[in-house]
């Protein structure tokens, strides 16, 4: 059997991160009628330059978004609302009922409730008191 080395790295790689992903599909799907998950991504661009984005995945019945990011100069003009609808949409037509999302940041909990989120459970104990919010918005 071969050393294996264990490396760190501040992000992971495009092809680390495929791996994960691709892995993670295999796993997920645990026989017939159980398909893996299915991951997204929609980016809004001006030109070649990203100006806002949104990642997550599909499975089991629900959606989940696990990035989302509009450059500050671009908030406030609706575009994290197209970002958000892509995604609700993405999940609507894949058959999934719901969407979450979680965040630690009061303005961002705040954004989400705005539009159609609801707060599940809140999750305390961080440091200097924060909590992890987790959301839903059913579809």
């Amino acid at each position: 059997m071969t050393d294996l080395r264990l490396i760190e790295r501040a992000g992971a790689l495009p092809a680390e991160l495929d791996f994960l992903i691709r892995g993670l599909q295999a796993d997920a799907a645990g026989g017939p009628g159980d398909p893996a998950p299915r991951p997204f991504a929609f980016f809004l661009m001006d030109g070649d330059d990203p100006q806002g984005g949104v990642t997550g995945f599909d499975h089991a019945g629900g959606g989940f978004i696990d990035l989302f990011y509009v450059v500050p100069a671009r908030r406030g003009q609706g575009l994290g609302r197209r970002l958000i609808e892509a995604a609700a949409d993405h999940c609507r037509r894949g058959g999934m009922a719901f969407l979450t999302v979680n965040t630690m940041d009061d303005a961002a909990r705040d954004y989400y409730l705005a539009r159609g989120f609801a707060v599940e459970f809140v999750r305390p104990g961080y440091l200097n008191g924060r909590a992890l919010t987790y959301l839903r918005r059913d579809l």
